[in-house]
């Protein structure tokens, strides 16, 4: 199926959350800089996300095979065991936010400009879900991502990016040598159908993690993986 694409993506700020991680007090100085670098953001960035329709099929009990692709990670193979189709992803905040965020200087301001740009990112992914509930019914869509976990190595990144025909030209988002995604706060993975919602961090120790979606169970992994 061909690559699909979403630019056209509100940007809303939710003031309590860009005070906590960027880790401020909410005085009136405060609120009035997230004021101003939330609208100059709204006013200055086009997160986008691409996407596709992918069939799979499944081979050994740790290995995928997407559109001619073989992915390897035994936790992506048993959550897609129940679907037929998923959606591998690349999602950013944009090259124009990214540029509004390096071009500050290291300060409060920065901080918090990078908080609103991976809100941005967030709000990518988020317009992407909706697209698949509405063009596809989905009940829960879950995610993974390369090298969120042990188990689905960093490396795969570069299999996923095959996937598609050029990402940095469709979204402006490319692939250093080192498997970092530059705009940095991009993100890319396989959205995907399932009963329950599934994230890495279920399956994450690290504590204190500002990312985190879904608390740890530490004997989901044991339970349905192994």
């Amino acid at each position: 199926m061909i690559e699909k694409l979403i630019d056209q993506i509100s940007l809303r700020f939710d003031v309590r959350s860009i005070l906590k991680r960027a880790d401020l007090e909410g005085t009136p100085g405060d609120l009035a800089l997230i004021e101003r670098l939330g609208g100059a953001a709204a006013a200055l960035g086009k997160p986008r996300a691409l996407y596709r329709a992918v069939s799979l099929r499944k081979e050994t009990k740790r290995t995928v095979v997407v559109d001619g692709v073989t992915l390897t990670s035994r936790v992506l193979r048993v959550n897609l065991e129940p679907v037929d189709t998923v959606f591998p992803f690349v999602a950013t905040c944009g090259r124009e936010l990214d540029r509004w965020v390096t071009a500050k200087a290291k300060s409060v301001e920065q901080r918090v400009a990078d908080v609103i740009s991976e809100m941005a990112l967030y709000s990518a992914l988020g317009a992407l879900k909706e697209r698949l509930r509405e063009e596809y019914h989905l009940p829960t869509i879950s995610r993974m991502s390369p090298g969120s976990l042990e188990d689905w190595p960093l490396q795969e990144q570069r299999l996923l990016f095959r996937l598609f025909d050029d990402p940095e030209r469709a979204v402006g988002v490319r692939l250093t040598k080192d498997l970092m995604m530059l705009p940095r706060k991009s993100l890319s993975g396989i959205l995907f159908a399932s009963e329950e919602l599934f994230e890495s961090c279920l399956l994450c120790p690290r504590e204190e993690c500002p990312a985190r979606l879904l608390p740890y169970d530490r004997d989901l992994l044991t339970r349905r993986y192994l």
